[in-house]
């Protein structure tokens, strides 16, 4: 298929490309880049929005829904989910505009809140550092949201998509679930992404740099599930 080349030229060049600035980038430079609100994060934050409305298109364009064994939806209740998720990623990728509009910190949110900012994702309870700075143990991560997202993209994007491959049953089921499954190839990519960031991380200990690196490799989770939502759109409009 084309249009399969095509995406896989694409999502090489974005990954090499975006991980390409810690080798050719100047220390300054790259500190503006992946700085708060800066071109990476925001990049990041459109990526997500991007998929939110994809998502949102593929759900009111769709004719055959779900059957869920007790009752059958008459549109796919998945698209709409990942749609809302993405969106709420978007949002908080950006703390919701706070910084952008300059509106203040609800108390709530002061208090609770790591970073003192309008997100769900630096509350204390979701955090992966506790209140002295320090990383919380394993039980202690089992609400980090990172962690949760993490989980996510492994198992939405590879797990499911490998035992699809190799497991007829479950790709039976899949089908009637009418649950999207992502080709497997693209989700090589999540995992090449993965893999890049930590590699950059191996070279260098300074703390702003590492968060730079985790700020790439979230904008290419998120230009990822993009990539996902166009792949989505243009097999529906094969189908159709």
């Amino acid at each position: 298929m084309k249009i399969k080349k095509w995406f896989i030229g694409i999502l090489l060049l974005t990954l090499f490309g975006i991980y390409s600035i810690f080798v050719l980038l100047g220390e300054k430079t790259l500190s503006f880049l992946t700085t708060e609100d800066g071109l990476i994060e925001s990049a990041g934050a459109l990526f997500f929005f991007a998929a939110a409305m994809l998502f949102l298109i593929l759900f009111w364009k769709d004719k055959l829904g779900n059957d869920l064994f007790l009752f059958r939806t008459g549109k796919n209740v998945f698209y709409l989910l990942l749609a809302f998720l993405f969106l709420v990623a978007a949002g908080e990728e950006i703390s919701w505009g706070q910084r952008i509009l300059n509106f203040r910190t609800p108390e709530v949110f002061e208090q609770k809140n790591v970073q003192k900012e309008l997100n769900i994702h630096n509350l204390d309870i979701f955090h992966g550092m506790d209140k002295s700075g320090e990383r919380k143990s394993f039980w202690g991560l089992l609400l980090n949201l990172d962690r949760l997202f993490s989980l996510f993209w492994l198992f939405f994007c590879f797990i499911m998509p490998v035992m699809a491959s190799y497991r007829p049953n479950f790709h039976k089921l899949m089908n009637r679930l009418n649950i999207p499954l992502v080709p497997v190839w693209l989700g090589l990519a999540f995992i090449g992404n993965y893999v890049f960031s930590k590699v950059f991380e191996q070279f260098y200990t300074e703390k702003w740099v590492l968060s730079a690196i985790t700020e790439v490799k979230e904008t290419g989770f998120a230009f990822l599930f993009m990539m996902i939502g166009l792949w989505f759109w243009f097999s529906h409009r094969e189908i159709n």
